[in-house]
């Protein structure tokens, strides 16, 4: 999502004149194996959580700041304070307020704990202001998502659900607070 697409097709011939090369050099036949990386599958997945209260803040200018705290945060997806990410993110609800400048943070209590973030400031973004049970879809999390997140402050690891033609199954549960427990006391 904070990357443009573009036609990858003429690496082909590229990679292929590439592989003859090494395989000239070494006097043996060349496998290339490639891994796609979030480029190919970050828009396969989307992180989803529920809207559960709001806060606000004032900047040094005074200025208000709209925090919509959900039950997602860096513990789940990472990248947007790791590295100030850009993942797109939609409101879903029925009866959604008109559109405001909002923050969308997580629940851990850490200044980190924001998914719309840059340079390790939040940042908000102009979407519908939602209710307390609203949905908070997150874009671009197809790639690294499960892989780097963590139990940080308690908080379970999410389920994973795949979408295939209409049909949804269950392919991770969500953790239990026992299943937390076995892997903190063995």
């Amino acid at each position: 999502p904070d990357l443009p697409r573009e036609d990858i097709s003429g690496y082909k011939s590229i990679l292929a004149e590439r592989v003859k090369i090494l395989e000239k050099h070494f006097g043996r036949k060349i496998v290339c194996e490639i891994e796609p990386g979030r480029r190919f599958v970050a828009g396969c997945g989307y992180l989803i959580g529920e809207v559960r209260a709001f806060n606000h803040t004032f900047d040094e200018d005074g200025k208000r700041l709209n925090y919509v705290l959900g039950n997602i945060g860096f513990c789940h997806l990472l990248r947007p304070m790791a590295y100030g990410s850009f993942h797109p993110i939609w409101i879903v609800g029925d009866n959604l307020g008109p559109k405001q400048d909002i923050i969308v943070a997580g629940p851990v209590c850490e200044s980190g704990d924001v998914l719309t973030q840059k340079d390790e400031e939040p940042v908000p973004r102009r979407l519908p202001m939602p209710k307390v049970g609203d949905l908070i879809v997150v874009g671009g999390a197809g790639a690294y998502g499960f892989a780097m997140s963590s139990n940080y402050n308690s908080q379970p690891l999410l389920p994973e659900v795949v979408v295939e033609e209409n049909k949804c199954q269950l392919t991770r549960r969500r953790q239990t607070l026992d299943d937390m427990l076995r892997e903190e006391i063995g």
